[in-house]
């Protein structure tokens, strides 16, 4: 899953600030690692998508992890871990744990001159945010608020003001 910032609008406005200008991903990079991660782990933290509150577990989904909590299950290895007021999203916490500025499950990657993407590579991601119709509900966390965006273009400007 990964959401993409593309800045290729502002191609001429940022070569006319100075001749040192050199991508605009470099400075873009820098400001999602930053504000648009910690806007992304936000979600998880609120249970909130852009257009409201998660879904809550059903009653079926709710039993099957009591089993975890249960020891029901020992060979997943999540036995115990399970609370039921863990938050959504948040069994094990890998998924939230794979939004990071670099790592091996997620990351920060550079699309071109002036577009990153923040991704997750975990194997349920997409299924997550998107949802499966009739299996699984769209729980979309790979988004950014408005105030995200701003905080966002806020450090990319201040990090390109400084870099000239």
């Amino acid at each position: 899953m990964e959401a993409t910032l593309d800045v290729s609008g502002w191609d001429i406005f940022l070569s006319n600030l100075s001749g040192r200008y050199r991508n605009a991903s470099d400075y873009l990079k820098l400001a999602v690692q930053t504000k648009g991660r910690a806007d992304v782990l936000d979600h998880f933290r609120t249970s909130q998508g852009p257009h409201g509150a998660w879904k809550p577990r059903s009653p079926k989904t709710q039993q099957a992890y009591a089993n975890y909590k249960s020891g029901r299950w020992k060979a997943s290895g999540h036995a115990g871990k399970y609370d039921p007021n863990n938050l959504l999203l948040v069994l094990t916490g890998r998924l939230r744990g794979s939004i990071q500025p670099a790592g091996k499950e997620g990351g920060v990657r550079v699309l071109d001159k002036n577009a990153v993407m923040l991704y997750s590579a975990v194997e349920y991601s997409r299924a997550h945010d998107q949802g499966i119709p009739g299996r699984l509900p769209q729980r979309e966390f790979m988004w950014l608020s408005s105030e995200g965006q701003e905080k966002v273009a806020k450090v990319f400007i201040d990090s390109l003001m400084e870099g000239l």
